[in-house]
This record gives structure tokens, sequence and C-alpha cells, in this order.
């Protein structure tokens, strides 16, 4: 099939779908349309006759026997109302007493009146239970109406009948289906007019293309010398020719450059093989050189390594005294610690014997001034000895007149027998306080002669080994000082040596991996040459396998024709 086909093809069938959517849609909108229009045009009837009722028969509606009234009219009289009210609109009304039709314009095939006529059972729960207006479809006389009921009233407000006005939905069916064909008559004339047009345009659309086929088929046979006619179109076809013009002008061009750089090319291969003639020998001679220069430098990489196996045990030997110089200026450190504390303590307890030795030196003579007072103990002793042989010397006295007394004086001599043995205990207890006295006295002296041999001794030696125990102390922080000095010099030492150590063997590792690396790459560099030169064989080979491509490509473009 052909664009033209395929483009008035797809717009028919496009066009088709859309109108075939838009019946459908149009169906369903004119159905519920008029529909509602039927049923909006029978509520304004049914508002109507009530209002020709109220106004010609005023009064409530009721009930009486089996006859419904609209004041003191029967609803008999209203048939010509009703045929009046409804004549030319094709709906039609009924008056219900309760749930049965009284008057209605219902006919039936010979034109007689259709009387009680009853009520579907929705209508009736709907307008006559509740006392609503009831709209939609309802079932009439056996056939489906667009109807609306409304509840006739009587004084009390109670429904005691109805009042219908419909449509017959078969008629309305037929109207729409009427509409419906009129407008799929007038969508067909549309679409047989669109088709035509499109087939119009077609033609004018696919002519340039077809001037650009015929162009592009003589192109692909070789004659790029045909000049594509240029077209006025500005849109995609008319692109689509500019963009086949300019591709026939730049393929002509493209050939015309193939034929001139094809000469240059085979020139330029014919250098090319003489050159890499002279390459092939130059590799070869390299070869021979690099593979001499890959000797030398793996000896040279074997000497490295016996240095770098050497260095590597100095640096071990360095890395041990290090190590060893820091544990003695750790030790060092420690001995100065401790001869600082024990300087310190050697001060605190000096300090504390002098303190201690001024104290005993206080209390002793303290002590020595309160002994003193034991002598006073002893003259009060002798004292009390001379008053109990006086005392003693009274009492004789008075037991010699209590005997010259007699009976009256017995009392007396008892009394002082009494003071005779005081006197006698006395005297005793005296002597045995002097003997004590002695005794501490004695002790107490001892005791002064030895507490001053010791402060002596504390004052002469003790405070003299304290005094010596601070310079010791003194002494081996100094020592001690030197000693990490010297320790922390060998230590900064070790880590330049170290450091130095490092750094020959760093050097001693990168001479030895780029002696490695240059015998390596020698080797590598050797094997290159040796591939080189294979490959120039293969270069020559390709070059004139190039230049036999070049003759066939120079032969097969001179058959255009530009």
């Amino acid at each position: 099939m052909k664009l033209k086909g395929k483009l008035m093809t797809i717009f028919l069938v496009t066009l088709l779908i859309f109108s075939t959517l838009v019946s459908l849609l149009m169906t369903d909108g004119m159905r519920k349309a008029f529909e509602k229009q039927m049923l909006e045009s029978a509520a304004e009837l049914n508002r109507l006759g009530l209002l020709m009722f109220d106004a010609k028969h005023p009064g409530p509606w009721r009930v009486e026997g089996d006859a419904l009234y609209k004041g003191d009219t029967p609803v008999n009289d209203y048939l010509d109302l009703l045929d009046s009210l409804i004549a030319s609109k094709d709906f039609t009304a009924t008056l219900f007493r309760g749930n049965t039709g009284v008057v209605t314009t219902f006919t039936d095939e010979h034109g007689n009146r259709i009387v009680g006529i009853e009520a579907s059972p929705e209508v009736s729960q709907a307008v006559l239970g509740r006392g609503e207006t009831y709209s939609g479809e309802a079932k009439v006389a056996g056939r489906t109406y667009i109807a609306y009921y409304t509840p006739l009233l009587d004084e009390a407000g109670q429904p005691v009948g109805m009042w219908y006005v419909g449509y017959d939905k078969e008629k309305l069916r037929s109207m729409v289906n009427a509409n419906l064909v009129s407008t799929w008559v007038h969508q067909t004339i549309a679409l047989l007019v669109a088709s035509a047009v499109v087939y119009l345009f077609g033609s004018r659309f696919v002519r340039p293309l077809n001037a650009v086929t015929t162009h592009l088929v003589r192109i692909s046979e070789g004659r790029f010398d045909l000049e594509i006619p240029d077209t006025r179109l500005k849109d995609e076809i008319g692109d689509i020719v500019k963009a086949s013009k300019t591709m026939q002008q730049s393929t002509r061009s493209m050939v015309k450059t193939i034929l001139e750089e094809s000469k240059n090319i085979e020139d330029v291969l014919v250098e090319t093989v003489k050159d890499m003639e002279a390459l092939k020998g130059d590799m070869e001679d390299a070869s021979a050189t690099t593979q001499e220069l890959s000797a030398g430098m793996q000896e040279t990489a074997a000497s490295l390594e016996e240095m770098n196996a050497t260095s590597t045990q100095i640096e071990a030997a360095v890395a041990h005294m290090a190590k060893r110089a820091e544990e003695g200026s750790r030790t060092a450190d420690k001995i100065k610690k401790r001869a600082a504390d024990l300087r310190q303590k050697a001060i605190a307890s000096k300090q504390s014997a002098l303190e201690l030795l001024g104290q005993s030196q206080k209390q002793l003579e303290a002590a020595i001034e309160r002994s003193r007072s034991i002598g006073q103990i002893q003259i009060l002793s002798d004292a009390i000895l001379e008053i109990a042989a006086q005392t003693n010397l009274l009492s004789l006295n008075a037991a010699i007149e209590a005997s010259r007394a007699g009976e009256y004086g017995a009392g007396f001599a008892v009394v002082a027998d009494e003071i005779r043995k005081l006197a006698e205990d006395s005297r005793r207890t005296v002597e045995e306080i002097q003997t004590v006295t002695g005794s501490v006295t004695e002790a107490v002296s001892n005791l002064a002669r030895s507490s001053e041999n010791i402060l002596d001794f504390i004052s002469g030696r003790v405070v003299h080994d304290y005094d010596n125990q601070v310079k010791i102390g003194e002494q081996y922080d100094l020592d001690a000082q030197y000693v990490n000095n010297m320790m922390q010099e060998i230590s900064a030492t070790s880590e330049q040596l170290m450091a130095s150590i490092s750094n020959l063997m760093q050097a001693i590792n990168d001479v030895s991996r780029a002696a490695n690396e240059g015998a390596s790459g020698a080797s590598s560099l050797a094997e290159m040459a040796t591939r080189v030169s294979d490959k120039s064989n293969l270069v020559l080979e390709m070059a004139e396998k190039a230049n036999r491509s070049v003759v066939t490509l120079k032969e097969y473009v001179q058959k255009f024709t530009i």
C-alpha cells in the first residue's frame, strides 16, 4: 500500500472510531435529555391541571361512597377538562380515587375509556402512604410511562386520591431513535466529505515525495549529477525534500573526496613501506643492545640486594641499641624520682627529729623542774615526823595525867592511847613515803640523765645522719639527671642513625627496584623490539593489502557520475 493509501486509511479509521464514540455518547445523552424534558413537562402539566381544578371547582378533595369529589363537584365532570389539557401534547392523565383510576385519558383499541386502572405498589406507597409526589418510570395500564403523581388531600390533609400525568416511554424511544438516525446520516455525509478532502490533500502532499523517491532511485544507481527539484512546502514533507537534496550534495562531495584521498593514501602507503623496512633493521639492532643492558642491570640488582641485607642487620642492631637507650632513660628517670623522694623524706625526717628534740627538751626540763617538788615532800615528811613525835609525847603525857585522875580520867586515857597509835601510824607512813620518795628521786635523776643522753645523740648523730641523707639524695638526683641526659643523647643519636639507615635502605631499595625495573624494562624493551620487528612485517603486509584496497576503491568510485 502506498503512502497516500495509508494516510487515508489511518484518517478514515480514526474518524470512524471517533464518530462511533460520539454516537454512543449521544445515544445515552439524548435518551436521558428527552426523559428529563418529558418528566419536567409532565410535572408542569400536573401542576397546571391542579391549578385548573382549584380555579374551576374550589374546595378540598373528598370521597363519598365510590365517588371522588372536588368541592361539591364529582370528578366525572372533569373528562373534558383532562382532554383539553393534554389533547395536543401526546401525554396521558388520570384522576385516582385512592388507588383506582376514575377519570382517565387512556383508551382501549375501540376508543373506550379504561376506567379502574390501578397504580403500581411503589407509587401507592409513596403518594398515598407517605403523602409525597412521585416522579420517574411507572407501570400504567400495562405499559411503561415517564410519570408524575401528586397526592389529592382532603380537609384534614390526608391523601384521598392521586393526580397522574405521564408520557409513553415507547413513543419517547421512537423519538430518540428518529433523532439518532438523522444524526448518523449527517455523520456519514461528513465522513464522505472528509474522505474526499483527505484524498485531495494527500495527493498534494505525496507528489513531492514521489519526485524525491524517483531521484533517490537514480542516486542509488550512481547518478549523483542529477539535482532533486526544490519544493515550496514548509512542512515535514518539505523538510524531507530538502534533507534528500542535502544528502545528495553531501554524498557527491564525499565521493569526490574519496577519489582525491585514495590517491593520497596510495602515495602515503608507498612511503610507509619504505620507512617500515628501515625501521625493521633499526629495531633488530635496538633489541641486541637492550639485551646487553638487561644483563648489566640484573648484576647491579643482585649487588644492591646484598647491600640491602647488610643494611637490614645494621638497622636491627641500631634499633636494639636505641631500645636499650630508651629503657636506660626510663630507668634513670625512675632513679631520679626515687632520689628526689629520698631527699624529701630525709628533709622531712630531719625536721621531725628537730621538732621532737625541741619538744623533748622542753618536756624534760619541765619534768626535772617538777621532780624537784619531791624534795618538798621530804621536808613535809620530816615535819610530819616531828609532829608525830610531839603527838606521841603529848599522848604519853595525857596518859600519865589520865592515870593520875583515876576513874575520871579513864575515857581520856583511851583517847590518849588512840592518839598515840595514830602518831605511830603516821610515823611509819611517813617513813614509807620517805623511802618511796628517795626511790622516785633516784629514778627521776636517772631518767633525766638518760633523756639528756638521748637528746645529745639526736642532736649530735641523728640530725647529722639526716643531713648526710639529704646530701646523698641530692647527689643521686644529679647522677640520675646526668645518666638521663646521656641516655637521651644516645637515644636521639640512635634515632638519627636509624633515620639515616632507613633513608639509606630506602635509597638502596629504590635503586634496587629501579635496577630490577630497568632490567625488567630492558627485557621487555628487547621483547617489544622483537615484537615491533615482527609487527613491522605485518604492517608491511597490511600496507600492501591497503594499497590493493585503495586501488579497488578507486576503481569502484570511478563508476559514480559526479
